[in-house]
């Protein structure tokens, strides 16, 4: 077993792992969308520079959230 696995909830690594394992619990909880593409992020590779900007703005909300969890999670 890994430290972050034994960490203590009281320690940074132990309420991050506490985080994921609340947000793994939840998967399939919601609906899927009514569009099955969105559900899903667009693939740029080896596509124009469009696609790529694309993608990212289609990540950036997915990211904004982890970091919020992560930063609240490793708070004092």
């Amino acid at each position: 077993m890994d430290a972050a696995a034994k960490a203590p909830v009281q320690t940074p690594g132990g309420r991050v792992r506490a985080a994921a394992t609340l947000i793994a619990s939840r998967r399939g909880m919601v609906l899927p969308p009514d569009k099955p593409e969105d559900d899903d992020v667009i693939d740029p590779f080896g596509r124009s520079w469009q696609t790529y900007e694309l993608s990212a703005a289609q990540l950036t909300p997915a990211l904004d959230e982890v970091v919020r969890v992560l930063t609240a999670a490793t708070l004092p």
